[in-house]
């Protein structure tokens, strides 16, 4: 995201824009909707919306696809999609992964430097 959308990864670590806003941009990019719906997007996705936060809104994330598995309009692989990102999700907040953004921000900066 640093190098192919800047201005969306500034915004980002900015708090210009939240995670699920960071989503529903990166899905009207060609190939993301689909990139979401594999294992990898699906882990990618619950990565983004916990990369903010602080552990105390784990349920404030976690009720956003709470809501997605409990709703009668949505399908059944919208619904295995939502559990499986509340397990990864509950993993973070188990492991101290929960608002994490900050570690990797770190990361980011001194891999940016190094030539690819």
């Amino acid at each position: 995201m640093k190098v192919k959308s800047p201005d969306l990864y500034k915004e980002l670590i900015t708090d210009a824009i939240s995670a699920f806003d960071l989503l529903e941009r990166f899905k009207k990019e060609p190939g993301a909707s689909d990139l979401l719906l594999t294992n990898y997007g699906t882990a990618l996705e619950a990565y983004i919306v916990t990369c903010k936060s602080q552990s105390h809104s784990y349920e404030e994330i976690s009720n956003k696809y709470q809501e997605k598995i409990d709703s009668s309009s949505s399908s059944d692989e919208e619904k295995r999609r939502a559990q499986r990102i509340l397990e990864i999700i509950k993993d973070f907040d188990w492991n101290g992964g929960i608002g994490s953004l900050g570690y990797l921000l770190k990361k980011i900066e001194i891999a940016s430097r190094f030539g690819t």
